[in-house]
């Protein structure tokens, strides 16, 4: 075991910088670690001196690391639940509710199908209180901007298809030949659903919509969320 003031090692249960650490606490006889990235260890059997030790010298790293003042990271439910909650009338107040946030400029753009939802709520609007919006800032890729620039996007879109009557009919066809769902899915309870492939039934997968946000396939933001997305 070695314990400093920036590393923690108990072979063969763990072994961190104290940097990864988030907190450690007594469950029973056990010492648990809880990890930045979500995962706990339990460390048994350890004797009551190296417990006082290992508090000791994560206090210490805490105390000389004091946490910054940095907004917080917003999780994938959290960047793309306002789209699909949206109502008229948060759209009409949305420069008060929504604002600008350059800190989140770096955001994942929001998936399609989460921008046609957006765009199904400015057919609802009038270009009047779209144009009482503030503007999106330029390359900044905020919650706020995103949403107001798909909006002004199929408002622009409506107007041509307005101009050009044949370009309806086109878009039309081309949205029943591309249509197609791949995916099906089922409830299983609160926030749990079933996704299987409907080319494939041996393939499913398991969706969480609550917090934390996932799927039993591992990766974030994949087919199968944004399946439940749109169902």
């Amino acid at each position: 075991m070695k314990i400093t003031s920036t590393l923690i090692s108990i072979p063969p249960y763990i072994s961190t910088s104290w940097e990864q650490v988030i907190a450690i606490h007594m469950q029973g006889q056990e010492l648990i670690f809880s990890l930045k990235d979500g995962e706990t260890i339990s460390v048994p059997s350890l004797s009551q001196e190296a417990i006082d030790q290992i508090f000791s010298a994560h206090t210490a790293f805490l105390e000389s690391h004091p946490p910054q003042n940095k907004p917080a990271k917003p999780t994938f439910e959290q960047i793309f639940a306002f789209p699909l909650r949206m109502s008229l009338g948060a759209l009409e107040t949305m420069g008060q509710a929504l604002q600008h946030n350059p800190a989140y400029s770096g955001l994942p753009p929001i998936p399609e199908e989460v921008v046609a939802k957006i765009a199904s709520l400015a057919k609802m609007m009038g270009e009047e209180e779209l144009e009482a919006l503030p503007e999106p800032e330029m390359n900044c890729n905020c919650m706020y901007c995103q949403v107001v620039r798909a909006l002004r996007k199929e408002i622009q879109k409506t107007e041509e298809l307005a101009d050009h009557p044949n370009l309806r009919e086109e878009e039309k066809v081309a949205d029943e030949e591309l249509h197609f769902e791949q995916w099906s899915v089922t409830l299983i309870q609160d926030k749990m659903y079933k996704v299987t492939n409907k080319l494939d039934p041996k393939e499913q997968f398991t969706v969480h919509l609550g917090d934390p946000l996932g799927c039993t396939c591992g990766k974030p933001n994949c087919d199968h969320i944004i399946a439940v997305l749109r169902s």
